[in-house]
Formats: structure tokens, C-alpha cells, sequence
């Protein structure tokens, strides 16, 4: 196999026009970004993230009432060390 030779260029590589001087982007709630002399489309993913954003911050959150959530720790909890007992319990046995 030959290996592949260096491309080599006569003359320097030359910008397509676009300036590389100062961009200012601007997020704003508009349906375009200014960047420069270019509007661009908003995103579809920066849609999506303001719509779902809005979306959450209305829901309410679902919180237990302190009977459940004092159930819920004292069954997982005591089931937790009840098997950790038979567990040492076994192993005592042995």
C-alpha cells in the first residue's frame, strides 16, 4: 500500500467572506438570532427547551402527606434491617 502523500496548495487558503470579527448573539423570546449581519432561525431544540420550560414551571408538584412519608420510611427502612438481621443471623449459625 503507498503511502499517502501531503496535499500541498499554490496559493493560501482564502475566507469564504465570513467575518470573524465581533458576534453578538442575542437569546431573546424572538423567533430569530442575530449574529452578526446573519438572522438565524431559532432552533428547534431552543423551542422545545422554552416551551417545556414554561410547561413545568406551571405544574404543581404531588408531595405526600407526613402519614404516608413517615409509612413509606419506616416500612422500607425496617424491612432494610429486618433482612439484615436474618442475614447476620445466618451467618452467626453457621
Amino acid at each position: 500500500m503507498a503511502a499517502a502523500k501531503p496535499l500541498r496548495h499554490s496559493a493560501p487558503v482564502q475566507s469564504a467572506g465570513v467575518r470573524s470579527a465581533k458576534r453578538a448573539v442575542t437569546l431573546a423570546p424572538t423567533t430569530q438570532l442575530d449574529i452578526g449581519a446573519i438572522a438565524v432561525e431559532k432552533s428547534p431544540a431552543l423551542a422545545l427547551q422554552e416551551r417545556l420550560t414554561a410547561e413545568f414551571e406551571a405544574l404543581e408538584p404531588k408531595r405526600w402527606s407526613k402519614r404516608a412519608t413517615l409509612g413509606f420510611i419506616v416500612l422500607t427502612c425496617g424491612g432494610f434491617w429486618l433482612l439484615v438481621g436474618a442475614a447476620v443471623a445466618m451467618i452467626v449459625r453457621r
